[in-house]
């Protein structure tokens, strides 16, 4: 369904290449079928973090929403591995 579509076009980014895109639970995809999990993990100068993102599908309408949350999931990687850079 939504995860599918989602996994697919986000791992067209480098960054986001090996991302997975899933429910919670079964129940949950039953639930709320429109509630996605993005996660997976990205090295920080050599250092691998693990990140989770809930995703509300209602609010993706367009390419240019998923771009928008792909741009987005990059900036947080950036900060991340600025807070690892100074420690």
């Amino acid at each position: 369904m939504y995860d599918s579509f989602l996994q697919q076009y986000l791992r067209q980014f480098s960054p986001l290449s090996e991302v997975d895109v899933g429910y919670k639970s079964e129940l949950s995809s039953q639930l709320e079928p429109y509630l996605v999990t993005i996660s997976g993990q990205v090295s920080l100068y050599g250092e691998l973090r693990g990140f989770e993102a809930d995703v509300d599908m209602r609010e993706i309408e367009s390419e240019a929403d998923v771009l928008r949350l792909a741009g987005m999931l990059i900036k947080s990687f950036e900060r991340a591995a600025e807070q690892v850079k100074l420690h």
